[in-house]
């Protein structure tokens, strides 16, 4: 791992090793270990220093906690975070994992097709997103939309969870089954 902070520093000369270092002490990294040795979860922190430390205006995280168990996520996106506002950089991050978006997100962004579809501070957008759960249908439902506007869609699959965007959504009725 030293070698490979070494060697990455060499192209960038606003390298900050004391990030590194302060990383490697909160994370309890050994700096001798090869990179092909270490965990994902230690490979993902490593990741982590190797962008950080380059001292990025923005940083731009594509799933940062991805294939970590459930503790280990939470841990290193908490150390993440507080690392983040410590240096005062800010992040866009970018996760199909709910739980994680809403643990460091200020402010949410939501991409379809290339499109910014939504963008809006957390608490505002939870405030207007609605969910609605269906359970056991084997062909899935056809798409409809709510009296916002929203389209909403379903593929085949035994549970859909759906959330749309603005009021209460007006009883609407799909293949026999009422919406409220």
């Amino acid at each position: 791992m030293d070698a490979l902070i070494k060697f990455t520093s060499q192209f960038y000369p606003d390298w900050d090793f004391g990030v590194c270092e302060r990383m490697v002490r909160r994370f309890k990294m050994d700096p001798a270990r090869r990179i092909k040795a270490l965990s994902q979860g230690t490979a993902r922190q490593v990741a982590f220093l190797l962008a950080l430390a380059q001292k990025p205006d923005l940083l731009l995280l594509d799933e940062p906690a991805a294939n970590l168990d459930v503790v280990a996520r939470r841990d290193f996106l908490d150390e993440m975070l507080q690392l983040l506002r410590e240096e005062g950089r800010t992040a866009l991050l970018s996760s199909h994992i709910l739980s994680d978006v809403e643990r460091v997100a200020d402010e949410i962004g939501i991409l379809s097709r290339g499109t910014l579809k939504i963008s809006e501070p957390l608490d505002q957008l939870k405030e207007t997103v609605k969910q609605a759960r269906f359970y056991g249908f084997a062909r899935g439902l056809d798409t409809f939309r709510h009296s916002g506007g929203a389209k909403l869609g379903f593929s085949s699959c035994h549970l859909a969870e759906v959330g749309y965007i603005g009021g209460a959504m007006k009883r609407k009725k799909v293949r026999g089954i009422n919406f409220e």
